[in-house]
């Protein structure tokens, strides 16, 4: 009897240990629990503050896009008249369609085809002056351009003629001493880099109709060759 309940008491006491182990295990993990939800607590907050600080600066960066229709038509145009301005300052206008079938114009070669044509030059005032001064009619740059190189304007007759000032200038392979009439399709060579194409609209139409124009390519090989030949 005296071992039967030795046997029952040891055997409470252990459940008693039992019960006081698990005890203490679920405390520990309640309070590993409770740590964990603090944390994902904290950082859902830094999440949703982190997330309207993002929604406040996009939307202050759309209101300063957006404006009203008025305005974008104002910078629209500002934007067009500086680059209008610009183009100016080179001497290079734009004219209308109906103006560029009659307005003759010089029209730039190059050794690359594809920059061929990217600058015509508007022959629209009775004199234009060609040069490195920004106040020429028509702005060249490169070696052996003047400030003051050229002059082209209208002679008797409705048709114009190009005058060296300051610089050696060649005119179809041949160099110009004084004022000379240009034609449809003359090659012009100021400095080292600029060879430019006198284009006649009107003259050319005239051409076409009665069969006739150019009978080979006018290009930036064909002025150098003729220069080339013309030098010896």
């Amino acid at each position: 009897l005296l071992i039967g309940q030795r046997q029952s008491l040891a055997k409470a006491r252990f459940g008693d240990a039992i019960a006081r182990t698990l005890l203490k295990s679920a405390g520990r993990k309640g309070q590993l629990y409770a740590a964990v939800e603090a944390v994902r607590r904290q950082k859902a907050v830094e999440d949703v503050k982190s997330a309207r600080e993002q929604l406040e600066a996009n939307e202050e960066k759309i209101a300063k896009l957006q404006m009203s229709w008025e305005q974008q038509l104002e910078l629209t145009k500002r934007m067009e008249d500086e680059r209008r301005d610009a183009l100016a300052a080179l001497g290079i206008e734009e004219l209308s369609k109906e103006q560029m079938q009659e307005t003759p114009s010089l029209v730039n070669m190059s050794d690359d085809p594809l920059m061929t044509g990217k600058l015509i030059y508007w022959l629209t005032k009775d004199e234009i002056t060609m040069g490195t001064e920004e106040s020429s009619g028509i702005v060249l740059q490169g070696i052996g351009v003047a400030e003051q190189h050229a002059v082209i304007k209208k002679v008797e007759g409705g048709g114009l003629a190009i005058e060296p000032k300051k610089g050696t200038t060649f005119m179809n392979g041949a160099e110009i001493k004084g004022q000379t009439v240009l034609e449809h399709n003359s090659r012009i060579i100021i400095g080292n880099s600029n060879v430019l194409r006198f284009n006649d609209p009107v003259a050319a139409a005239k051409l076409r109709a009665e069969g006739g124009g150019a009978k080979q390519v006018i290009d930036w090989d064909f002025a150098q060759k003729e220069l080339s030949d013309a030098l010896g």
